[in-house]
């Protein structure tokens, strides 16, 4: 299954205004399902099964919870509401990042005729997330064969690792920025494009779906 990226950056929108607008658990849980779905439909089981797993401790949780004092609840409920607002927003992201290539991005929004001085930086951004997991991974090796983690104070251990990162951080979004203008993203003559994202029914049906849930979530809370 293949989305235009302009309907997975519409539909990460709606998701999130959806879930800021407070509505009841029957429209999130609606909106969790149908990423889910699309997730699965695009071959992205890990991701499916990884919210799965959080939404399972989760539940399980309250059950446990709830068999304790008020005060061990209130920290849980501080803990666990969070994440569960949060995981939609992660859901839609997931769909979005792992299913769409910089080239996509890159001509989807230059057909929606946004500004140069908006596109460069979140090209960057897109491209610049996965390198934190990459990096974070790289420096954790590297610390365990010199002996720096899993040993003596966890909070120098911590240190070892965030101060690499940042650094290299700082120096792969300065690099980024740099590969994006070379290309020529920053220039506002009209470009070739390898790929030719194209707007289709399913698009245009899964963003009046999500549209609908928000404006059903509204309209309920107005009542």
């Amino acid at each position: 299954m293949t989305l235009d990226p302009r309907t997975k950056f519409a539909m990460l929108i709606l998701a999130n205004v959806i879930v800021l607008s407070f509505a009841a658990p029957v429209f999130i849980w609606v909106m969790v399902a149908l990423g889910l779905l699309l997730l699965l439909l695009s071959r992205k089981p890990k991701v499916v099964i990884a919210v799965g797993v959080m939404y399972g401790a989760i539940y399980l949780g309250n059950a446990l919870f709830q068999m304790t004092g008020p005060a061990v609840q209130s920290v849980w409920a501080a803990i666990s509401i969070p994440i569960v607002y949060f995981l939609p927003f992660l859901i839609y992201a997931a769909l979005l990042g792992s299913t769409t290539s910089i080239g996509e991005a890159s001509a989807a929004l230059h057909r929606t005729r946004i500004p140069v001085r908006a596109t460069v930086p979140l090209l960057v951004f897109f491209r610049f997330v996965p390198t934190i997991g990459r990096e974070f991974r790289s420096i954790r090796v590297a610390m365990r064969l010199r002996g720096s983690i899993g040993r003596g104070n966890p909070f120098r251990a911590l240190e070892y690792l965030l101060v690499p990162l940042l650094f290299s951080l700082v120096r792969t979004g300065e690099e980024l920025t740099v590969a994006a203008l070379t290309r020529g993203l920053g220039l506002k003559n009209d470009r070739t494009h390898v790929s030719d994202p194209r707007i289709r029914a399913l698009d245009v049906g899964l963003v009046l779906v999500l549209a609908a849930l928000l404006v059903a979530a509204l309209l309920t809370r107005s009542r």
